[in-house]
């Protein structure tokens, strides 16, 4: 059996579904089941059990039979103590292999406040004395999805990043990954740490041309301050707390971090990273709207 957390987030959801259709017994733990029946983000008949990562005492019934685990915590300033509660649980049920999805440059101490959280866990998950394995993915494709109501409106969409090329990956190929770590035999992924990115770094102006090519209109790149990034962000109900980290995180791509890539996907997988220009013509109709 296998327990995947943050089952109805991007990567959970995409990872269940894979599993499922591989025919691997899966287990989905969530804050709330009937959201989570609601969301629609799980397949038919997926097991589903109630917990809560800052609860260590509903952990037990869902670790229950469980050899390996699938562990996504939000960037939160709790995520020490999730990682923290979610390990010991996982020890105390005898849990074989742990993996982890964290974030390409986490690291304890990080100027990025979700990356330093991300190392902080990293840790935790190294020292548990259960084989692990780590990924850490860059920037999501799906992520631009979130600028689809701008476009709409505007025709644009706008970051802090000018210049600056960035590699995306699709939140399928992460999960493509954890399942393959998850269900091969033997302990050839026990101890790694993957770096997920897709094949090429892109610069706003290049994912204007492709936001262009897949609504079929003139959509353009429009680079702002950080300070009105962060301010949008609270206004669009971001707490400030991750409003001030994402500042910090685009700081950091802007300067260099985000332009990464690895051949971690296609080595894993056995198939290349999906480009950004798939993932956009694929979600066109987000772009286009009514």
């Amino acid at each position: 059996m296998i327990l995947v957390t943050g089952a109805t987030g991007n990567i959970g959801s995409a990872l269940i579904a894979q599993l499922t259709a591989q025919g691997v017994p899966v287990r989905a733990l969530v804050r709330d089941r009937n959201e989570a029946e609601r969301s629609g983000r799980l397949p038919a008949k997926t097991e589903i059990v109630e917990g809560d990562l800052l609860r260590p005492e509903t952990l037990t019934v869902a670790l229950d039979g469980v050899k390996k685990a699938f562990l996504l915590v939000p960037a939160d300033p709790r995520l020490a103590e999730m990682h923290e509660s979610f390990v010991a649980a996982a020890m105390a049920a005898g849990v074989q292999h742990l993996v982890k999805s964290s974030a390409l440059g986490a690291a304890t101490g990080a100027p990025v406040r979700f990356w330093d959280w991300h190392g902080q866990g990293e840790t935790l998950v190294k020292d548990a004395g259960i084989p692990w394995t780590l990924l850490q993915p860059t920037n999501f494709a799906q992520g631009f999805l979130q600028f689809a109501p701008v476009i709409q409106q505007q025709n644009a969409f706008f970051d802090p990043l000018g210049t600056a090329p960035v590699s995306y990956v699709d939140v399928r190929d992460i999960a493509a990954v954890a399942a393959r770590t998850l269900t091969d035999a033997g302990e050839a992924h026990q101890g790694r740490t993957y770096v997920l990115t897709g094949g090429e770094a892109l610069t706003g102006e290049q994912v204007a041309a492709l936001l262009s090519e897949a609504a079929g209109r003139t959509i353009a790149y429009q680079a702002i301050s950080f300070e009105d990034f962060g301010s949008g962000a609270e206004q669009m109900g971001v707490p400030k707390w991750q409003a001030e980290g994402l500042i910090e995180l685009y700081r950091a791509l802007a300067a260099g971090a985000g332009k990464t890539l690895s051949p971690d996907v296609e080595a894993v997988t056995g198939k290349p990273p999906r480009t950004t220009a798939a993932f956009l013509r694929e979600a066109r109709a987000a772009f286009v709207g009514a």
